[in-house]
């Protein structure tokens, strides 16, 4: 699989796992809908660790610094990403990666 979309309010941390888990190899565009958590938190950081050939990752909710820089620092293929530490007024804009 290579492009997941998960648009639920719910809590997602198992499914993150989940994709983590079975997905990392093959896993380039990732759109998620959720909740805000420090678990939340945790299972994106170890997401950006193992998804090296993520191209995309775009999450609609408020997010920590450490998960920005994970992606940032653990995904040489990035292209862009919507990952926002504080919460603002919608429609959200991805940030390009130079």
């Amino acid at each position: 699989m290579s492009t997941l979309q998960l648009n639920t309010y719910n809590y997602m941390v198992n499914q993150i796992r989940f994709v983590t888990q079975s997905y990392s190899s093959t896993l380039k565009k990732l759109t998620l809908q959720t909740t805000s958590s420090e678990d939340l938190n945790s299972s994106l950081v170890d997401l950006a660790r193992q998804c090296r050939n993520l191209l995309e990752i775009h999450c609609y909710c408020v997010v920590s610094q450490e998960v920005v820089e994970a992606f940032l620092t653990h995904c040489p293929s990035l292209k862009q990403y919507t990952l926002k530490v504080t919460k603002e007024r919608h429609p959200w804009k991805p940030v390009r990666v130079p």
